[in-house]
Parts: C-alpha cells; sequence; structure tokens
C-alpha cells in the first residue's frame, strides 16, 4: 500500500513542477513524462470496472467508503491510480469475507 501513497505523491509532484497531460478516450488519464506515464482512472472508468453506476462510486465517496483520489487538478478533473483502486478492492473483499 506505501508505493500507492508513493506513486500518487508522485503524480502530484510532478503536476505541481510541470502540468504536462493529455486525456485519452475521456478513459484514462496519462501524466507526463515526470511520472513515467503513469494511467490514472476517472470515476467513469473505475465505475465501468467494477460493473456499477457512476452514482453508486459517487455515493460511496461521499459516504467516506472509497478512497480519496491520487490527483486533483480542480473539482470536476479527479483521478486514481489503479493500485489505489485494486488495494480499495481487495480490502473490501476481505471485510466481506470476514462477515
Amino acid at each position: 500500500m506505501a508505493n500507492t501513497k508513493d506513486r500518487g505523491d508522485a503524480v502530484r509532484e510532478a503536476f505541481e513542477r510541470r502540468p504536462l497531460y493529455t486525456i485519452e478516450k475521456g478513459e484514462a488519464f496519462r501524466v507526463g513524462l515526470e511520472t513515467g506515464g503513469a494511467v490514472l482512472w476517472s470515476m467513469k472508468t473505475i465505475a465501468g470496472k467494477l460493473g456499477i453506476a457512476v452514482r453508486t462510486l459517487e455515493r460511496l465517496r461521499a459516504e467516506g467508503r472509497f478512497p480519496e483520489p491520487d490527483f486533483r487538478l480542480n473539482a470536476k478533473i479527479i483521478r486514481w491510480c489503479p493500485e489505489t483502486v485494486q488495494a480499495w478492492l481487495e480490502r473490501a473483499r476481505e471485510l466481506a469475507a470476514e462477515r
């Protein structure tokens, strides 16, 4: 999990130094060369991969049941590292198995 946070920090630091980015097909957000071209996921991408509605994901965030974004350009452009989402999903599975 430390790697996930470190990668998110690297992404934020890269944008503070030099805000270069491109949006690919409205789905993934690719960060500039400083971060090694890390791919970040949008809410739409995450919802599609989880098979849930974007609104459901928004509700999970509002309830504090989904991790904070790894990158925030402004109020509307927020993204997560795939590793952050995977760690959250694994933890959710562990909690479900305990019940």
